[in-house]
């Protein structure tokens, strides 16, 4: 997977992966799993994954799993 990220703030902006034939497929930043589809197993996956601290949820990429992470992965999948 490869992510795109906003310099000003470290925020991911969109994320790539790659099949065996070299094609990309963009993913939204909500779409934690990488499914396809931005629903609540994202929101799970997210969750699990912030509360092992886990790098895979850090969307600031400062290197730290913290509250900010948690805010701009809920702003990114439009929830409030």
């Amino acid at each position: 997977m490869v992510a795109h990220l906003r310099a000003s703030s470290g925020e991911v902006v969109c994320r790539f992966v790659y099949d065996p034939y070299g094609r990309h497929r963009v993913l939204l930043p909500s779409d934690f799993n990488a499914d396809g589809v931005v629903n609540a197993d994202d929101l799970s996956a997210f969750g699990a994954a912030y509360g092992q601290g886990s790098a895979a949820a850090d969307f600031t990429a400062d290197g730290v799993v913290d509250a900010l992470d948690e805010d701009l992965f809920v702003k990114a999948h439009g929830v409030e």
